[in-house]
């Protein structure tokens, strides 16, 4: 007898404590990695497979591979996605800070730009910025900006 698809995913669903979507996100997330971590993903399985296995026995093994398969997947893919989201965070905050630092340069365009007429240094300018005005900047990130503004 021929089991209904809605019965395996319900099945399937109950093990893995996984959504239908959760399931074909990890799919995906597996076809996007490199041959070592497909690798560890069916070690991985292997070892999950023999534990759901004792566990539902009367369940095809079919059904206990691609149960263990999203087990394994999300076993070994989280630590890395985590890894992954913690470097994606930094990396916007500093993206954030940087735009902060900007902006407060740009507010303050008309010192830079007499500064620069009175034949100063971007060092001094930088230097200038931070005494007088207490924004933390480099001369080359003054001379980015400098470089942005006048010549586009």
């Amino acid at each position: 007898m021929i089991e209904k698809e809605a019965d395996i995913y319900q099945k399937i669903t109950k093990m893995t404590h996984m959504t239908n979507e959760m399931q074909n996100k990890l799919l995906r997330q597996m076809s996007r990695v490199s041959i070592q971590e497909k690798i560890r993903i069916l070690e991985a399985h292997n070892t999950i497979f023999y534990t759901l296995k004792s566990k539902n026995s009367d369940l095809p093994n079919e059904e206990l591979s691609l149960a263990a398969l999203y087990l394994a997947i999300n076993k070994v893919l989280a630590k890395d996605l985590t890894r992954y989201n913690a470097a994606q965070l930094i990396e916007r905050k500093q993206k954030l800070k940087s735009k902060q630092k900007r902006n407060k340069v740009i507010s303050h365009w008309a010192v830079v730009k007499t500064l620069r007429a009175q034949n100063m240094s971007y060092r001094d300018i930088a230097v200038y910025f931070n005494k007088h005005l207490r924004i933390v900047v480099s001369y080359s990130f003054i001379y980015q900006i400098c470089n942005e503004l006048e010549h586009t």
